[in-house]
């Protein structure tokens, strides 16, 4: 007899439509201890440097 699997869902707020500002900037960045500004320089700098778009570099940044 199989377990029966639990049911879960993700909800990620791509376009500021559930809080104001950017989701990484409530919990994300600040466990990094860094400010929002590093870590968003850091995303453009990542963007600039593989010719990126900046969406794709910051989830890949926060990989």
């Amino acid at each position: 007899m199989s377990k029966k699997k639990p049911r879960m869902a993700i909800c990620y707020d791509f376009d500021g439509t559930l809080a104001p500002g950017n989701m990484q900037e409530y919990d994300y960045i600040p466990r990094l201890e860094i400010t929002s500004q590093e870590f968003w320089e850091q995303v453009q700098q990542r963007a600039v440097e593989q010719q990126a778009d900046e969406i794709l570099s910051y989830m890949c940044l926060m990989l």
